[in-house]
């Protein structure tokens, strides 16, 4: 992140050196809404990854789904919105689903 110029854009990250499971199990999303004193009803999970989306279902989140070149032909069942790029909606647009849920 540092080399990408991107970790000053991030209060905090967690990583599996902070949980005891890693994905699929929901702990990393679990830690994450433990520290930014959330519930699961008030975030969204971006995933790629089908453990990503079973670790995001487990926590109770919300969780869309933007596969990549490997996981775009996956069998990605229930997450709650599916796009082909982070560019294909704005966030003010799936937070709107979201809450139209």
């Amino acid at each position: 992140m540092k080399k990408l110029g991107i970790k000053d854009y991030f209060d905090f990250i967690v990583s599996r050196d902070d949980v005891e499971h890693v994905k699929p199990a929901p702990d990393l999303y679990n830690k994450s809404l433990e520290i930014l004193g959330v519930s699961p009803d008030e975030a969204i999970i971006f995933e790629d990854s089908l453990n990503g989306l079973i670790a995001a279902r487990a926590a109770g989140i919300a969780c869309v789904i933007v596969p990549n070149p490997v996981t775009r032909a996956l069998p990605f069942d229930g997450h709650f919105l599916k796009l082909d790029s982070m560019a294909a909606m704005p966030l003010a647009e799936v937070v709107k689903r979201l809450e139209n849920k």
